[in-house]
C-alpha cells in the first residue's frame, strides 16, 4: 500500500468518526498480554475447540478447568484454554494402563500448581 493510499484510508476513518489512532492505550496492553500468554501456552484455543480435540463436551471442559486439569485465560471477553495443556491431556488420554495413569496424575499435579 502506498503512502497516499494509506493516508486516504486514515482520512476516511477520521471522516467516519473512527479515530485513526485510539487514545485509549489499554487495547495495546490487552493485545500484548494475549500474545505473551499465547506464546507461553503454545497457543490459546476456545473451550469448544478444546472439547472437540479432547472428544468431550464443553461442560466437561469446564469441569476440567475447575478440577485444575486445564488452565483458563481470559482475553477479549473470551475464556481460552492452553493448547499445550490440551495436547498433554490428549496424549495422556491416548495412553492406556499404568503409563496413562501416571501421566494423568502428573498432569493433575502440574496444572493444579
Amino acid at each position: 500500500m502506498s503512502g497516499g493510499a494509506n493516508e486516504t484510508v486514515l482520512q476516511q476513518l477520521t471522516l467516519a468518526g473512527i479515530p485513526a489512532a485510539p487514545t485509549d492505550r489499554s487495547w495495546l496492553t490487552q493485545l500484548r498480554d494475549y500474545q505473551r500468554e499465547s506464546r507461553e501456552q503454545d497457543g490459546l484455543i476456545l473451550k469448544a475447540q478444546a472439547a472437540a480435540l479432547l472428544e468431550v463436551s464443553t461442560p466437561r471442559v469446564d469441569q476440567m478447568v475447575k478440577a485444575g486439569l486445564l488452565q483458563e485465560f481470559t482475553h477479549f471477553k473470551k475464556n481460552l484454554i492452553s493448547a499445550r495443556q490440551v495436547e498433554a491431556l490428549f496424549r495422556a488420554k491416548r495412553t492406556t494402563g499404568t503409563a496413562g495413569s501416571l501421566i494423568s496424575s502428573a498432569l493433575k499435579a502440574t496444572f493444579k500448581g
